[in-house]
């Protein structure tokens, strides 16, 4: 295996055609698109709701006893709903990792989930004992929270509370995820600590002189922001070095990194001039402006707000085969004869890797969850998975597979990166993978499923954002569900098709499809049956989201040009990139 490397060679220059797709001809053959839509520009109330909002503690009332609700506001102040009141005071809101929902705490009692809007408020942990505060929700669905002075996790429905594994602090508080879920944030004895999210590599961030509360991850999880007693809020490398005073005001605590990267919100506690209230500024400390201001006093209209917690925006997509991480598939091609790999950059450009012998499997994906795909390839004759992670070029080689097996490819346990996975068919047929979620060991699952002859199909066909086991079968698609584990059959196709799953309607559900000789027949989850001529026989299809609308394209591959019927906007694109011996990438899975 050799290193990354730029050159170009043996490469034509490439042309992009858009035509209107009503007649699009090429080599003498006519594609009808039957039943073609155009992208709307829809905003929705409930997608209004993903926009970055802070959700916050509103204290009404006498100083010593007020009243605390649960409200949002626009990040400039306006526009402010209460989401949550009650005869107890509520605290430390924080939100659902998709920003739909809130979830706080009723009076250290218990931790309750609540809508955007503020219905369906549900009570999570019960009757579960002990003081509960500061709960923070992980992309992966697991809920950290502090009771009493330690750190407990449970599921998102509230089940199956448990200690946090590894944390050998006496005391630890105010924990929070790291973005990608794979690092928790907490404080204990007044120092900024980190641990994975399986337990293992509990590290002190800050020094021991260090008294800090309030810590806070930057979107990208290279950074943590907190406040740090009688300096005010400070920001930190997450591996502790390159500490950095932001406000040097000793009134500022409770800071919040916003999900853009561009804006951190806190609290300035009041002072004999009245500045107290929820503040927004640049992340070098700038530009400090009051949004949400205190009404000081001990008198009835006392006001405090507090707590700011940042509504995340909505996800980034994930495109396959996406090489420079825009959102959008990259036309890309792997050349047998030298092992090169070249990629066509969406927004531009493109890059050329040495990678692989002509036997190899291709198996690419993103597989260190910096969400680029990976260039990688199996070896079956050692069983092996060769992969140069984009995150920093290095090289991942790991025993994983037996000649004969398939590799499929996938993220199994839903963490946002690929893992290592192979079919391997027999009287019972096994999915195999190794998670890369909590999984220190390296453990293997086993899933039974198909037999001899069955093609695996690659896909996440329940929408829940996990991989399922699935395979082709003479026409039959049979699918484990892996958010219920029941069974989804559907006779779709003949023998001889080519299966081409991948989600075509964007309701992020893997959409049965197939290819026959130039026609596509796609069975969307969420807008039925379609059936249109894109190709000829003999076409390679390589479906995948070109044009970053979130839907599969029907693409193919003809002698070192490609075909693509954009979704987004109803044309079709020819570009020469390749050559005629050359492998398309985005068809690797394709069986």
């Amino acid at each position: 295996m050799k290193s990354r490397i730029s050159n170009l060679p043996f490469f034509r220059y490439w042309l992009s055609i858009s035509v209107g797709i009503s007649l699009a001809v090429f080599s003498g053959h006519y594609f009808f698109n039957v039943s073609a839509k155009t992208k709307t520009a829809e905003n929705s109330a409930a997608q209004n709701l993903v926009s970055g909002r802070l959700a916050h503690e509103h204290a009404v009332g006498s100083f010593g006893n007020p009243s605390v609700r649960i409200v949002i506001a626009n990040a400039d102040g306006t526009e402010r709903s209460s989401i949550a009141e009650g005869g107890f005071p509520l605290y430390h809101p924080s939100w659902s990792p998709d920003g739909t929902k809130v979830i706080y705490t009723l009076g250290g009692a218990v931790i309750y989930v609540a809508n955007a809007d503020g219905t369906n408020r549900v009570n999570i942990t019960g009757s579960q004992m002990g003081f509960k505060v500061n709960p923070s929700w992980s992309v992966n669905n697991k809920i950290a929270y502090q009771r009493d002075n330690q750190i407990w996790v449970m599921n998102s429905d509230g089940s199956n509370p448990i200690l946090f594994p590894g944390i050998t602090q006496t005391t630890s508080q105010t924990p929070e995820w790291s973005p990608n879920g794979s690092k928790l944030v907490f404080i204990s004895g007044g120092s900024v600590w980190t641990i994975n999210a399986d337990g293992t590599n509990e590290q002190r961030v800050t020094p021991t002189s260090t008294t800090g509360i309030d810590p806070s991850w930057s979107p990208d999880g290279t950074k943590i922001v907190f406040s740090k007693t009688g300096t005010g809020i400070t920001v930190i490398n997450a591996d502790g070095t390159n500490e950095v005073n932001l406000t040097g005001n000793p009134n500022d605590i409770q800071p919040d990194w916003s999900p853009d990267g561009m804006t951190i919100a806190f609290r300035r506690n009041t002072t004999q001039n009245g500045e107290g209230g929820i503040y927004t500024m640049s992340t070098s400390g700038s530009t400090q402006t009051r949004i949400l201001a205190d009404v000081p006093g001990t008198s009835s209209n006392y006001q405090s707000r507090s707590n700011p917690s940042w509504q995340p925006l909505a996800a980034p997509r994930r495109a396959a085969f996406d090489f420079n991480g825009d959102g959008r598939s990259d036309m890309s091609v792997f050349r047998p004869d030298s092992g090169v790999w070249y990629q066509l950059f969406s927004g531009g450009g493109f890059s050329a890797a040495q990678w692989g012998t002509s036997t190899d499997t291709l198996t690419p994906a993103d597989y260190d969850g910096d969400g680029k795909t990976d260039v990688s390839v199996w070896r079956a004759s050692e069983g092996r998975f060769y992969i140069l992670n984009s995150l920093n070029n290095t090289v991942r080689i790991e025993d994983f597979g037996l000649s004969g097996d398939i590799p499929t490819g996938g993220d199994y346990d839903g963490d946002g990166k690929a893992d290592l996975a192979v079919f391997r068919g027999g009287a019972q047929g096994v999915f195999y993978y190794r998670g890369s979620l909590n999984n220190p060991n390296g453990n293997i699952t086993s899933v039974p499923w198909g037999t001899t002859g069955d093609k695996p199909v690659v896909g996440d066909y329940d929408g829940d954002g996990k991989t399922d086991a699935a395979i082709y079968r003479d026409g039959n698609w049979y699918a484990r569900q892996s958010s219920n584990g029941q069974l989804l059959s559907v006779a779709f196709g003949i023998a001889s098709d080519k299966a081409v799953p991948a989600d075509y309607d964007g309701d992020s559900k893997t959409d049965f499809a197939v290819y026959r000789d130039g026609v596509w027949y796609l069975l969307r989850s969420s807008q039925g049956f379609q059936a249109f001529q894109f190709g000829i026989a003999g076409d390679v299809p390589a479906p995948a989201d070109y044009d970053g609308d979130g839907k599969a394209d029907a693409t193919v591959y003809r002698n070192g040009v490609w075909w693509t019927l954009n979704s987004q906007n109803s044309t079709a694109q020819a570009v020469a990139f390749g050559m005629s011996e050359d492998k398309p990438i985005p068809a690797a899975f394709v069986r």
